[in-house]
């Protein structure tokens, strides 16, 4: 990092400093500060060992969840609702201890715990990754899935179908709608991963389900 002026630097606005409030970056290391801001969805290489042990857990104690949802969204001249998607990984034991090696191996998500209100259960600990980076470390475990293994393939299909809207929606606006059609696509591959979590349960925000249209 260095000072605006001292040598050849960009104005990099999202990035904040605590005194000055803006950070400036050299030019020549920008190229380097791209490459790491863009390898933070990446998950670490894992061994083949280490591949089997997390497919492994996720088949027993994972949970794949995804739900489409609306946000609150304020800009300088109004406030606007958009639809968005969250889809993520999510695993919860009484164990710390392998709830931080999945961390440490992937290098991504986050730790959490839960407290229980009644003493004779136990506290939780849980892992958490969403969206690019959960689909970052299903790639590498996908062949050794096997009872997740439908609900990992949707992931990589909504992944994909964002993926593929980024390149449609370039140039309009960030609130501009997306084709209802699309959301539609997308809450038929949600309902299917509800269904295979609870075949009896109901099926979830229902305002892009099929039934709804």
């Amino acid at each position: 990092m260095c000072r605006e002026e001292r040598v050849p630097s960009v104005n990099m606005p999202d990035i904040h400093h605590r005194k000055s409030g803006i950070w400036f970056v050299d030019t020549d290391d920008l190229e380097a500060y791209w490459k790491r801001r863009a390898e933070r969805f990446q998950c670490k290489p894992l061994t083949e060992v280490e591949k089997a042990y997390m497919a492994g857990f996720l088949d027993g104690e994972g949970c794949f969840t995804a739900f489409i949802t609306k946000r609150r969204c304020k800009n300088k001249t109004r406030i606007y609702e958009y639809t968005s998607i969250l889809y993520f990984i999510q695993i919860l034991v009484v164990e710390e201890e392998p709830i931080r090696w999945l961390k440490e191996v992937t290098g991504q998500g986050y730790l959490f715990q839960r407290k229980r209100r009644e003493k004779r259960y136990q506290d939780l600990w849980g892992w958490r990754v969403s969206n690019a980076p959960a689909c970052e470390v299903i790639e590498q475990i996908f062949p050794y899935l096997k009872i997740k293994r439908r609900q990992a393939e949707i992931f990589l299909a909504l992944r994909d179908r964002i993926a593929s809207m980024k390149d449609h929606r370039k140039g309009k606006t960030n609130d501009s709608p997306m084709p209802r059609e699309e959301w539609i696509e997308r809450q038929k591959l949600i309902d299917e991963i509800h269904h295979l979590n609870k075949p009896n349960g109901r099926v979830l925000r229902k305002e892009f389900s099929v039934e709804a249209t």
